[in-house]
């Protein structure tokens, strides 16, 4: 039988280090991909990459601290 997002999210590989960890790099991620891609140049290209990186970027981030707050309250009760 399937199991709830909640109660799997309790369980999830690396537990609370490992959410800290992802939440850790995607920051690094956000704020390193667009310097990084308006650096090499400023041709629509790189603009355009800078700004797709970083939506994913965020969008990962996201789901990255949604996990580790779920990881906090399953070590709280």
């Amino acid at each position: 039988m399937p199991t709830s997002s909640n109660e799997r999210a309790d369980r999830s590989p690396g537990g609370v280090i490992g959410a800290v960890f992802n939440v850790v790099v995607c920051g690094i991620i956000v704020v390193a991909l667009p310097i990084i891609a308006l650096t090499s140049g400023h041709d629509a290209a790189h603009i355009a990459f800078a700004v797709a990186g970083f939506a994913i970027a965020v969008g990962l981030e996201v789901v990255f601290v949604r996990n580790l707050r779920r990881q906090l309250a399953g070590r709280r009760g």
